[in-house]
């Protein structure tokens, strides 16, 4: 309720997906794994707080012939995954990509959709370039046409979009 989130009930009880909420401070909580731990616009916690892949279990419950997107940050991967569309993030923001990725691989179909801004934009760029060491992949970037600055996933489904628009 605080976020007004477009999540479905089963998204949030989802123990795979890692979804927690810290009371005292009234943020939203994401297990990136049994030993790392990331508070929504908060501190990371844990033993090794290096830039991962948010959710893991994304990549294994996906096809990787279907279309994979690559997102800003959590809430958002949290989101489309409410939707039934298979995303991913990167733990450490925007200008961040994971030491490792060869997880994405398999995935030949990536969608790399950032924030509206430049730090999302110079972000997305960097991480199609990163991706692009792979011949038979797809990579594409998805632009933000006629929204505002900042204009995210979460943003697009709060205002009314749904699965199709943002597909389509």
């Amino acid at each position: 309720k605080k976020y007004d989130l477009p999540w479905n009930e089963i998204t949030c009880l989802d123990s795979d997906l890692g979804i927690g909420w810290n009371k005292k401070d009234k943020r939203l909580i994401f297990k990136i794994n049994s030993f790392h731990f990331k508070e929504h616009k908060g501190p990371q916690r844990g033993i090794d707080k290096t830039c991962k892949i948010f959710p893991q279990i994304i990549l294994k419950r996906s096809d990787p012939k279907q279309i994979l997107f690559i997102l800003e940050g959590e809430k958002d991967a949290i989101t489309l995954s409410s939707h039934n569309i298979s995303a991913i993030t990167f733990t450490s923001g925007a200008g961040s990509v994971p030491s490792k990725i060869t997880d994405l691989d398999a995935f030949k179909n990536i969608v790399v959709c950032y924030d509206n801004d430049e730090v999302g934009e110079r972000g997305a760029l960097n991480l199609a370039k990163r991706l692009a060491n792979d011949q038979e992949r797809r990579i594409r970037i998805y632009k933000w046409k006629d929204r505002p600055n900042s204009f995210n996933v979460t943003d697009h489904f709060r205002s009314g979009g749904d699965r199709e628009s943002f597909i389509n």
